[in-house]
């Protein structure tokens, strides 16, 4: 039996993948901690405004960049070692039917591994 409180709709692949994120002020890198066709939850040192939209750069296996546009769903302070990152959820918002057509086979194919 499925756990009721889980809400994805699509299955998450862990994995560790660059980004940048462009905000109106910098540019922010982080890590992509696990992603879907639909979401990605990412890591970085700087916390990003909750309901914001924000344009993501992630780099995948082969160093394919793909850009996306995110909003941020949850954000949460995670403490690593003496480190302080932020966690945040980001619900994919736009994205190329190229760009999310690639991810999604990326996903199954490791999912079926």
């Amino acid at each position: 039996m499925t756990d009721p409180t889980e809400r994805r709709a699509h299955h998450r692949l862990k994995v560790a993948w660059p980004l940048t994120i462009a905000t109106a002020d910098s540019v922010i890198s982080g890590e992509t901690i696990d992603i879907s066709p639909e979401g990605l939850s990412i890591c970085c040192e700087e916390p990003l405004v909750l309901n914001d939209t924000y344009v993501l750069e992630l780099v995948l296996p082969g160093d394919l960049v793909v850009k996306v546009s995110g909003q941020v769903v949850w954000s949460d302070l995670c403490g690593m070692d003496s480190d302080k990152v932020v966690c945040m959820g980001v619900c994919i918002a736009a994205i190329g039917e190229k760009d999310r057509q690639l991810i999604e086979d990326i996903v199954n194919a490791r999912m079926d591994d």
